[in-house]
């Protein structure tokens, strides 16, 4: 593919949904802009990408397909027949222990030293199970004498041993051939799942606007051209513009991501520091509207008093006025008046 392509995979996993019904993908480059939307692409973007992923045997079938827009059906990947087992670490058991097969002899004289074992006792007169830390304290020069022993014997039935041995692993393998004729059986009988894909090429300026849009949810997209009529701007999935007088538009606002997209439309923010004294003036003030601030003032003017964001305080003659009431909740505003 062209180095400098942009591709994004929109759609409900983007915006974090458990589940989606299709695949919506966006592809752009440098080279195809705004001058030549919805007329040619000279690099065969949409051509290029579908037959890559053909050949991966990704998508299996053609709905409609174009220079600019490509819709169709995909294959999802099929998971072994294993993945069926739970992932839990504690469900899975450890391999057994390769343990050497021992021939008659060996098996005879395990059984005695277990007889030995089962009759010895410490020298404070504890059986071997009540003490087993000083069994093997005090016989350790014995359980070396009987390990040589073995070991020598097994020399003699070597040739024993490894016969059963190969007739063992005949018979894993034999094992192993049903398990794979088995697997083979599964795999005929899951069927992969086909779901919806669309390709869809867009003008380099409009990637993020594209990307915005086709992300979702449709709710979301709705809400958004709401919020940029109400701030006098235009919004759709190839640009934001100015609208200014006589509903003539700007040319769209460049941008580099989606966040440069919304910080146009984000509410604003006020923050204020006021005395700690005017501190339930300025939140009665604040929460306002404009029109209960207004009637608030002139209740208090009728009533001998002067309020403000800062402060409530009486005029006396000659419009002297005193310093503002202490109060410790809004009730205590509003109480006076």
């Amino acid at each position: 593919m062209e180095k400098g392509i942009l591709i994004e995979t929109c759609g409900s996993y983007r915006r974090g949904m458990p589940a989606s019904g299709d695949i919506d993908m966006l592809i752009t480059h440098a080279k195809y802009t705004l001058d030549l939307k919805g007329k040619s692409d000279p690099l065969r973007l949409v051509d290029r990408l579908v037959a890559q992923l053909k050949k991966q045997k990704f998508i299996i079938d053609d709905l409609s397909s174009g220079i600019l827009k490509y819709m169709g059906v995909c294959r999802l990947p099929v998971l072994p027949p294993t993945s069926s087992v739970k992932s839990n670490s504690s469900s899975i058991k450890p391999p057994p222990a390769k343990r050497r097969k021992l021939s008659q002899d060996d098996s005879d004289d395990e059984k005695t030293e277990d007889d030995e074992d089962e009759g010895q006792t410490t020298d404070d007169g504890e059986s071997d199970s009540d003490n087993k830390f000083t069994y093997k304290k005090h016989n350790w020069k014995q359980k070396k004498k009987i390990t040589a022993e073995k070991a020598t014997k097994s020399k003699k039935h070597k040739k024993q041993g490894n016969s059963s041995e190969e007739s063992d692993e005949d018979e894993d393998e034999d094992d192993e051939d049903d398990d794979g004729n088995n697997k083979k059986e599964e795999k005929e009988i899951i069927q992969p799942l086909a779901r919806r894909i669309d390709i869809k090429l867009v003008p380099y300026e409009s990637f993020y606007f594209g990307v915005l849009h086709s992300t979702g949810s449709d709710e979301f997209n709705r809400k958004m051209r709401i919020i940029a009529l109400q701030k006098g701007f235009t919004l759709s999935e190839y640009g934001l513009c100015l609208v200014g007088e006589g509903g003539t538009k700007s040319d769209f606002l460049p941008v580099s991501s989606e966040k440069e997209i919304i910080q146009p439309l984000a509410r604003r923010i006020d923050i204020k520091l006021v005395p700690y004294e005017s501190f339930y003036f300025g939140v009665l003030h604040s929460t306002g509207s404009d029109e209960f601030n207004r009637k608030m003032r002139i209740i208090a003017l009728q009533k001998g008093f002067t309020l403000s964001e800062y402060g409530l305080c009486l005029v006396g003659e000659g419009g002297t006025k005193s310093d503002f009431l202490p109060v410790s909740s809004e009730k205590e505003i509003i109480q006076p008046l």
